[in-house]
């Protein structure tokens, strides 16, 4: 694993902390499916030794899209929500690279992506929480 990743569980295990701890019940929902879902993927790559996981992640993160748009309240959760159908839309490119033109694949960019649209996730998820705890503090 790369230093990135390793700041991304990092994060993830913080921020999933901080939002269950104080948050909303779609903060939580939002943050267990992130957690979930990389749990599992991450379980997935370990415990098959497969160095191209593109379709058990395409499953993962279907099913984590789906978790997190079913009856999206707020503006953030629904982007967080796309950031996995860009995610699914990622996997099924890669693969399909990978199985019809396997020297064009690039494994490091696909993985880099995969790392950024999770940091990306993480900041959503963050702001999303800091704003609704602002609104809650707000006098009157």
């Amino acid at each position: 694993m790369t230093a990135a990743a390793y700041a991304y569980f990092f994060v993830l295990f913080a921020t999933f902390t901080i939002v269950t701890a104080v948050g909303e019940w779609p903060h939580v929902k939002t943050a267990f499916t992130i957690l979930i879902g990389n749990a599992l993927a991450n379980a997935y790559a370990l415990a098959t030794w497969d160095n191209d996981p593109w379709l058990a992640f395409l499953i993962i993160d279907a099913a984590s899209a789906a978790a997190i748009l079913h009856n999206a309240d707020f503006r953030l959760q629904w982007n967080i929500g796309l950031i996995f159908v860009f995610k699914v839309v990622i996997h099924a490119v890669y693969g399909l690279v990978l199985n019809v033109i396997p020297f064009a694949s690039n494994p490091v960019a696909y993985w880099w992506i995969c790392t950024a649209s999770g940091f990306a996730q993480l900041l959503l998820l963050a702001v999303w929480f800091i704003k609704s705890v602002r609104v809650a503090q707000a006098p009157g």
